[in-house]
C-alpha cells in the first residue's frame, strides 16, 4: 500500500509537470504571436504612383515594434529579390537595378515562425529621353508665315532656339506643347534659317542632342498700291476702299524688294475680262503711273493685278488691291423750300432719297440766276440756317448733292426769301439768348469728343512697344504734352460752362467761341497721332584727333583766367584721359504727325558715356556740328547742359563718372552720317581756388563780356578812369573856389560848369542835354563825361538792388533811364565800353526776371507746356549771368524761383501719370 501510494503520488506529480510544460509552451507561443502582431513595417520610398528616371532604384522602409531578430525580404511583384537581417528598430533599404516599366513592391519580415507583410506600393521607371520622330518645315518656302513643328514618341515639352544649347538654356518654348505634337507660329523674312529643338519628357528625361530644322524662305515680290487724284489728295473711301470719280489718277506702287525692271500693272472690273494696262516708271522699290476714269464708266468694282516683268502669274498685292468707280452724279434735291424767320434768319429745307450722299453744297446770290459759281457753304444735313443776312435784302438759294466719290449732282430749283426785320430783343434779364446757349452746348459737345480722341491717342501711345518709338515718345514728352492738351481742353469746357452763368450779347459770345476755337487748334497741335521712324543706326565713337579734343576743351576753359602754360598742361592731360573713354550712340530720325495737319521731323541722338576707371569731378563736352544746329538754344536736351559756345558746344559737370546717359534732338531730318560727326570729349572739371576769385566793381568792370581781369588793357583803362575822376574833382573844386565864386566868362554868361552843378544839385533835370554839351568847349569833353558817369553810378547800384529783389518794373524803369542817358551822351571809348557792359549785366538780369514773371502767369493759367518752356528759358538766361553774379541775394532768389517752378511742374506731371 505504501509502495502503491508512493507510485501514485509520483505519477500524479509527473502529470502535473506535463501540464505545466504544456502551459509554458502555450504562453511562449502566445507571447511570440503577440510580439509578431505588434511589429509595424512602414514603406518610405519610392512613394506610391511615382515616376522615376534612374534605373538604380533604392527601396527604403522603416521597422518599429521590434523584439527579436527578423529576416526582411524585398518583393517586386510576386518575385523575391533579396533579404537582410534586422536587429533593431530603424530605417533600412534595398537597392535594385531595373529597366523601364511599371512595378509593385512590398516588404515581408519573419522571425522563422510568423510573417508580417507591408502594404504594396506602385511606381514606374522611364530612363530614356524622348525622341523626335518628325519635324517641319524643310526645303524652300514662299511665305513669311511659317509653323515650326515636331512630333515626339511620348508626351513632352519642347523648346527651340537659333543657336544650339542644352534644354535648360534654350531660348523659347513652343507655343503649343505638352503632348506628342508641338508647334510654333513664326513670321520671318527672306533668308535661310536653322532652328535647334530639344524636348523633355514628363519624367524629366532631356534630349542630350538637338534636332536641327533647316529651311529657306524665298518670298515672292509683293506690292502696296496707293491712289492720288490730280490735286495730290487721296480719294475718299468707303469701308477702307478708295472711291474714284471721273478723272485722272496717279498710281504709286511700292514693291517689297528692289526690282531692276519696271513691274507689270493692270486692272480689271468685276464683270469684265478686259485688261487695262498701266505703264509704270521708277526705280528700286518705287514705281508710278497714271489711270484715267472716263465719265462713261458705270459704277463698278475694280481690281489691280501686279506681277514681275516677264512673269505669267500675278504676285500678291498686300494693300490697295481693290477700288470702286462711281461716276454717276446724284439727283438734285427735291422739295426745296426757303423761309424767312422772325429773328432775321433764313432757313431752307429739302428732301433727298440717295443714301450715297456725303454732303450738300449751298449756293447763294442776291439776285436770280444762282449757278455753280455762287458757292456759299455746305452741310451734311437736309436743312440749313443762314444767319449772315442783311435785313430787307432778298436772297436766292439752290442746293446740290455731293456723293462719297465727290460727284456733284444737279442744282435744285431756286428758292428765295427776304430777311425780315428781327423782333429779337436784347436780353434784359441778364441771361444768354437761346441761340448763344445752343452754340455753347454744341461747342461743349465737340470739345468732349476731342477729349475722348486725345484719351484714345494717349492709350495708343502707351501701347507702343517699339523701342525707337518709345525713345521718341519719352524724349519729346509726347504723352505729357497730350495729357496737357487734354487738361487744357477740359479747361475750355469749364470756361464754356461758366459762360452760361454770365450775361453776354450774341456778338460777344461769337467772339469768345472764335477765340476758343483758336486755342483748341493750338492745344491739339501738341497731340501726335502718328510716329514714323524714318531711319536709325548705332555706332561706337572712334578715337578723336588730338586737335578735336583740345578744341573742345579750350571752349570749356574760356574765361577761366588760366595762363598759357596752365592751359597747355590741362589740354595734354585731357588728351590722355580719352584712352579710357567709350561712347556708344544711337541715332534716330523720325517724322511725327500732329492733329491740325501739322508734321514735324526730328533727329534724336542718345549717347552712353562709359569711363572704365571712374572719374571724380568730370566734365563731358559735346561738340555738335553747325550743320546739325547753328545754335545750342535750338537743341532739346534731356539733361540741361552748360552752353560753352552757342554754335554749339555744351558740357555737363559730374561729381562722379562711370556711366552717363543723355539724349538731345533737333528739328529736321539730318543725315545719319552727319549725326555721327558729333564729338564727345571727357575732361577734368576746372576748379579755381578761392585766392584766384576776383569780383569786379559796379562802376568799373562788372559785365558779361569780361575776358581777363588781369589783362594790361583793363589795368590801363582803370588807371585812366581814376586819373580822369581825379582831374575832374580837382577842376571842379578849383573852379568852385575861384571861377564859380562870382566870376563871369568872356561872354558875360555864367560858366557852363556852374550851370552843370546847379542842375545836378537841384535834381530837377539830371540829364545833360545836347544843347548844353554844345555850349561847352570841347576841350572839357572828358570832364563832362566823368561828371555824367558820377550821376549814373548810384542809379546802377539802385537798378541792381531792385533786380536782386526780382522787382522787375522798378529795375526796368531805372534801366531805361540809364540807357537813355547813355545814348544821349558821348563818352571816351573805355568809359563807354564799361557802361555798356554794366547795362548788359542789368539787361540779362531783367531777362531772367521777365521769364520768372512769365512762368508765374503760366502757373496761374494752367499752361503747363508753356511753363516747361519758360523753365528752360530761366535756366538759359541764368547761365549767361551765372559767371558774373556778385550778389548772393540774387542767386538765392533765382534758385528759389527755379525750385518752385520745378516743383509745381513735377507735381503736375505726377498727377497726370497717376
Amino acid at each position: 500500500m505504501a509502495v502503491k501510494g508512493k507510485k501514485e503520488k509520483e505519477k500524479t506529480k509527473e502529470g502535473k509537470n506535463i501540464w505545466i510544460k504544456f502551459l509554458i509552451v502555450i504562453f511562449i507561443s502566445f507571447l511570440t504571436s503577440y510580439m509578431c502582431y505588434a511589429l509595424e513595417i512602414h514603406l518610405e520610398s519610392p512613394i506610391n504612383d511615382v515616376k522615376l528616371n534612374d534605373y538604380n532604384v533604392e527601396f527604403n522602409y522603416n521597422i518599429s515594434g521590434f523584439t527579436e531578430n527578423l529576416n526582411c525580404s524585398l518583393y517586386i511583384g510576386e518575385d523575391y529579390e533579396q533579404s537582410s537581417t534586422i536587429t533593431d528598430d530603424g530605417s533600412y533599404n534595398f537597392s535594385e537595378t531595373l529597366g523601364d516599366g511599371s512595378y509593385e513592391w512590398y516588404i515581408n519580415c519573419t522571425n522563422g515562425t510568423n510573417y508580417n507583410l507591408s502594404s504594396t506600393r506602385n511606381f514606374s521607371l522611364d530612363t530614356h529621353a524622348p525622341e523626335i520622330t518628325d519635324s517641319s518645315p524643310s526645303g524652300t518656302l514662299h511665305s513669311r508665315d511659317v509653323t515650326l513643328s515636331v512630333e515626339t514618341n511620348e508626351t513632352s515639352a519642347c523648346k527651340y532656339d537659333t543657336e544650339d544649347a542644352d534644354y535648360d538654356n534654350m531660348g523659347d518654348e513652343f507655343e503649343d506643347t505638352g503632348s506628342t505634337e508641338h508647334s510654333q507660329d513664326l513670321s520671318l523674312g527672306q533668308g535661310t534659317y536653322d532652328y535647334y529643338v530639344r524636348c523633355m519628357d514628363k519624367y524629366g528625361n532631356k534630349m542630350d542632342s538637338s534636332k536641327s530644322i533647316i529651311f529657306e524662305i524665298d518670298l515672292e515680290v509683293t506690292a502696296d498700291i496707293t491712289i492720288e487724284d490730280d490735286e495730290g489728295d487721296n480719294p475718299p473711301e468707303t469701308d477702307g476702299t478708295p472711291v474714284l470719280k471721273e478723272g485722272t489718277y496717279k498710281i504709286e506702287v511700292i514693291t517689297s524688294e528692289t526690282l531692276g525692271t519696271a513691274p507689270d500693272l493692270y486692272y480689271t472690273f468685276h464683270d469684265e475680262t478686259k485688261k487695262r494696262d498701266i505703264a509704270l516708271v521708277g526705280e528700286n522699290t518705287r514705281w508710278e503711273g497714271y489711270m484715267i476714269i472716263e465719265g462713261s464708266t458705270p459704277n463698278k468694282v475694280g481690281q489691280f493685278h501686279f506681277r514681275e516683268h516677264g512673269s505669267s502669274e500675278d504676285n500678291e498685292i498686300e494693300s490697295g488691291e481693290l477700288f470702286l468707280v462711281d461716276t454717276i452724279e446724284p439727283d438734285a434735291p427735291e422739295s426745296f423750300e426757303v423761309m424767312a424767320q422772325n429773328n432775321g434768319d433764313i432757313i431752307m429745307e429739302w428732301h433727298h432719297d440717295d443714301d450715297d450722299v456725303d454732303y450738300y453744297n449751298i449756293y447763294r446770290k442776291t439776285s436770280s440766276g444762282v449757278s455753280y459759281v455762287d458757292y456759299y457753304d455746305k452741310t451734311e444735313k437736309t436743312y440749313f440756317t443762314d444767319d449772315d443776312v442783311d435785313v430787307g435784302m432778298e436772297y436766292y438759294y439752290r442746293v446740290s448733292a455731293v456723293d462719297k466719290a465727290g460727284n456733284e449732282g444737279e442744282l435744285s430749283k431756286t428758292g428765295n426769301a427776304m430777311a425780315l426785320v428781327s423782333d429779337y430783343k436784347e436780353n434784359t434779364k441778364n441771361q444768354l439768348s437761346d441761340k448763344s446757349v445752343y452754340k455753347i452746348n454744341e461747342q461743349i459737345k465737340d470739345l468732349e469728343s476731342d477729349v475722348m480722341d486725345v484719351d484714345n491717342n494717349i492709350d495708343e501711345l502707351n501701347k507702343i512697344n517699339d523701342d525707337e518709338k518709345i525713345l521718341v515718345i519719352k524724349h519729346l514728352d509726347l504723352i505729357t504734352r497730350a495729357k496737357g492738351a487734354k487738361n487744357n481742353i477740359g479747361s475750355l469746357i469749364k470756361e464754356l460752362e461758366s459762360l452760361k452763368d454770365e450775361y453776354k450779347t450774341d456778338e460777344e459770345i461769337n467772339k469768345i467761341l472764335e477765340k476758343i476755337d483758336e486755342r483748341l487748334k493750338s492745344y491739339k497741335e501738341d497731340v501726335v497721332h502718328d510716329i514714323e521712324i524714318y531711319d536709325k543706326t548705332t555706332y561706337t565713337q572712334l578715337p578723336l584727333e588730338n586737335a578735336d579734343i583740345k578744341s573742345g576743351v579750350n571752349e570749356y576753359l574760356a574765361d577761366k583766367g588760366m595762363t598759357s602754360a596752365e592751359i597747355e598742361d590741362f589740354l595734354d592731360e585731357s588728351v590722355r584721359l580719352q584712352d579710357n573713354l567709350e561712347v556708344e550712340a544711337e541715332l534716330i530720325t523720325a517724322r511725327l504727325s500732329f492733329y491740325g495737319a501739322v508734321t514735324r521731323e526730328y533727329s534724336i541722338i542718345r549717347k552712353t558715356v562709359l569711363y572704365k576707371e571712374g572719374m571724380e569731378n568730370a566734365v563731358i563736352i559735346e561738340n555738335i556740328p553747325k550743320d546739325i544746329s547753328s545754335k545750342a538754344t535750338e537743341i532739346e536736351f534731356s539733361e540741361q547742359p552748360d552752353v560753352l559756345k552757342n554754335d554749339p558746344v555744351v558740357s555737363w559737370e559730374l561729381n562722379n563718372l562711370t556711366s552717363y546717359d543723355y539724349i538731345y534732338s533737333v528739328e529736321g531730318l539730318k543725315e545719319l552720317a552727319l549725326l555721327q560727326d558729333t564729338k564727345t570729349i571727357i575732361s577734368k572739371q576746372f576748379i579755381k581756388s578761392s585766392d584766384d576769385m576776383i569780383t569786379g566793381q559796379v562802376t568799373g568792370n562788372a559785365a558779361s563780356r569780361i575776358k581777363n581781369l588781369f589783362s594790361v588793357d583793363i589795368i590801363l583803362i582803370t588807371f585812366g578812369i581814376i586819373l580822369i575822376i581825379g582831374l575832374v574833382s580837382y577842376y571842379f573844386f578849383f573852379l568852385e573856389e575861384n571861377t564859380l565864386s562870382g566870376q563871369k566868362n568872356a561872354g558875360n554868361e555864367p560858366d557852363f560848369f556852374t550851370k552843370l552843378k546847379e542842375k545836378i544839385s537841384s535834381g530837377r533835370n539830371p540829364i545833360i542835354s545836347t544843347e548844353d554839351m554844345q555850349e561847352y568847349d570841347k576841350r572839357h569833353f572828358e570832364e563832362v563825361a566823368s561828371l555824367v558817369l558820377s550821376q549814373m553810378n548810384p542809379k546802377f547800384r539802385e537798378a541792381n538792388k531792385h533786380a536782386n529783389n526780382l522787382s522787375y518794373d522798378d529795375a526796368l524803369d531805372i534801366y531805361n533811364y540809364l540807357n537813355s542817358m547813355y545814348s544821349r551822351h558821348d563818352f571816351p571809348l573805355e568809359v563807354g565800353e564799361m557802361i555798356e557792359k554794366e547795362l548788359d549785366y542789368i539787361y540779362n538780369k531783367l531777362s531772367v526776371i521777365h521769364n520768372i514773371n512769365e512762368a508765374h502767369n503760366h502757373v496761374d493759367n494752367n499752361e503747363w507746356g508753356k511753363l516747361k518752356s519758360s523753365l528752360k528759358k530761366i535756366r538759359e538766361s541764368y547761365q549767361k549771368i551765372k559767371p558774373l553774379i556778385k550778389d548772393t541775394k540774387l542767386e538765392d532768389n533765382l534758385k528759389k524761383s527755379h525750385d518752385y517752378f520745378s516743383s509745381v511742374l513735377s507735381s503736375y506731371e505726377h498727377n497726370i501719370y497717376n
